[in-house]
C-alpha cells in the first residue's frame, strides 16, 4: 500500500489529548527567603492534613493571572504547544506560618484527566516576613502543562496542609481557543490544522466562443497530502495530490451558457494531518459575465418563479374569459333580434395584447405557449408585443 494513503489513514484517527506537564526548562519554585522543590502527579495527601482551625486559607489570584490564561511555550523538543497560564498568591493572615505549600490541580472536563504540580516550602514562612516584603515575594505560577485547542479545564488551587472538613481551593474554568485565535496559531497541533496555511488563490479566465477556461492556481501546504477542488452549483470537482510540489494549478472547462449564474464560487478543501476531512476550506468567487459576450444568465430560482407568475396570470385570464362566456350563453339574444337579422351585429372575438421582454429566451418560449392555448382554447386574438 502506498505510504501516503496509510498517512491518510492513521490521520483520520483520534488523536489522544493526554495532559502532560513539560519538563525542559527544569521547575524551579525558590524565591527570596523561600527554599522551594516541585513534585507532579505525586500529590497524596498522606502528612497534609490538618484541623480546620489549624490549616491555612486558600491563596488568591493574581491579577495578571486573567490577562495571560492561554498561550504557548517550547515544550524542549523544538515545537511549540498550547499552555494554560496562571499565578496565585499568599493571603496574609494569623495561620500564614502554617503554610507548608501550594498546589494546582488541572482537570480537563471531556476525559476526567487530571494532572497535579506541588510546590513544596522547606523553610517556614514568618509573618513579619511576610509583611516586609510586601507579598511581591510570596506569588506562585504554572505555565508548564500543554492543554488541547477548543478543550475545556478546571483549574483549582490549594494552600498545604489541606483542612480535615472543607476546602480552602480557589478554582476557574478556562475554555482554550480555537486555532484561528493568535494567541495559540503557531502552536504545532495548530499548524497541522492548517492555521498558518495561505493558499495564496488565484483564479485565471480565458473564454473563446461558449467555452471558458476557468485555472485554479495555489500554495500547497507540508501537512497536506490531499486537495479538493470544486466549482460550487456544478458536478465540477477534481481531487489532486501534493507530491513534491510546493504549488499546484488546475484547469476546468465550463460551458458559459450552462452555469447557473454570473458569480461562480471555487473551494479547496484541504486535507490536514489533524483535522482530516472537516478542515476550513478556501474560497474565492469570480464573475463570470465579465470574461463573457453573452448576456448574464438568470438563476433558475429566477425563472422558476417567473415561470410560476406567468402561468398564475395565464389561468387568471382564462378563469375571466371562462366567466364571460357562461354569462353569454344564460343569456342569449331575444327572439326578436334573431328574426331581423339586418340589424344583427356580428359576434366580435376578443382581444389580449402581452408585452413581454426578451431578455432571456425561456420568457419568448412561454409567452409563445400562452398565446397558443388563448387562441385555441378561449377563441382569443392575441397579440405579443417584446420590449
Amino acid at each position: 500500500m502506498n505510504i501516503r494513503y496509510i498517512i491518510w489513514f492513521i490521520s483520520g484517527l483520534p488523536l489522544s489529548a493526554t495532559l502532560r506537564a513539560l519538563d525542559w526548562p527544569l521547575l524551579n519554585c525558590t524565591q527570596k527567603n523561600l527554599p522551594c522543590s516541585v513534585q507532579i502527579n505525586k500529590c497524596s495527601d498522606e502528612g497534609w492534613i490538618l484541623p480546620r482551625p489549624e490549616a491555612p486559607v486558600g491563596p488568591y489570584w493574581s491579577p495578571d493571572s486573567e490577562q495571560y490564561v492561554v498561550g504557548v511555550r517550547d515544550d524542549g523538543r523544538g515545537d511549540l504547544v498550547p499552555v494554560v497560564n496562571v499565578s496565585w498568591s499568599l493571603r496574609e493572615n494569623n495561620a500564614i506560618s502554617a503554610v507548608r505549600g501550594t498546589e494546582v490541580h488541572i482537570h480537563e472536563e471531556t476525559n476526567n484527566q487530571l494532572i497535579c504540580i506541588r510546590y513544596i516550602f522547606h523553610s517556614i514562612i514568618k509573618q513579619n516576613s511576610f509583611i516586609m516584603n510586601n507579598w511581591t515575594h510570596w506569588t506562585f505560577s504554572s505555565d508548564r502543562v500543554a492543554v488541547e485547542p477548543r478543550h475545556t479545564y478546571l483549574v483549582s488551587v490549594y494552600n498545604l496542609p489541606k483542612p480535615d472538613v472543607g476546602n480552602y481551593r480557589i478554582e476557574k474554568i478556562i475554555t482554550v481557543p480555537g486555532c484561528d485565535d493568535r494567541r495559540i496559531q503557531e502552536a504545532r497541533v495548530c499548524v497541522e490544522n492548517g492555521s498558518l496555511w495561505d493558499p495564496k488563490l488565484t483564479l485565471n479566465v480565458s473564454v473563446k466562443e461558449d467555452l471558458m477556461n476557468l485555472t485554479v492556481d495555489f500554495v500547497t501546504s507540508e501537512f497536506s497530502e490531499e486537495y479538493r477542488i470544486f466549482i460550487q452549483n456544478t458536478d465540477r470537482l477534481l481531487s489532486i495530490g501534493r507530491g513534491n510540489r510546493t504549488w499546484l494549478n488546475v484547469t476546468f472547462q465550463l460551458d458559459v451558457g450552462l452555469l447557473p449564474s454570473c458569480e461562480i464560487l471555487v473551494v479547496i478543501q484541504p486535507f490536514f494531518i489533524r483535522c482530516n476531512r472537516n478542515c476550513s476550506c478556501h474560497e474565492k468567487i469570480i464573475n463570470s459575465c465579465l470574461y463573457s459576450k453573452r448576456p448574464p444568465t438568470f438563476s433558475r430560482t429566477l425563472m422558476i418563479k417567473v415561470s410560476v407568475g406567468l402561468i398564475g396570470l395565464s389561468g387568471l385570464l382564462a378563469y375571466l374569459l371562462k366567466r364571460t362566456f357562461h354569462a353569454v350563453s344564460e343569456n342569449p339574444p331575444s327572439p326578436a333580434l334573431i328574426e331581423e337579422p339586418e340589424c344583427t351585429e356580428v359576434e366580435k372575438r376578443g382581444k389580449v395584447l402581452i408585452i413581454y421582454s426578451r431578455d432571456h429566451p425561456l420568457y419568448t418560449h412561454i409567452v409563445l405557449k400562452l398565446c397558443a392555448f388563448f387562441m385555441a382554447r378561449c377563441g382569443t386574438e392575441v397579440s405579443a408585443v417584446s420590449s
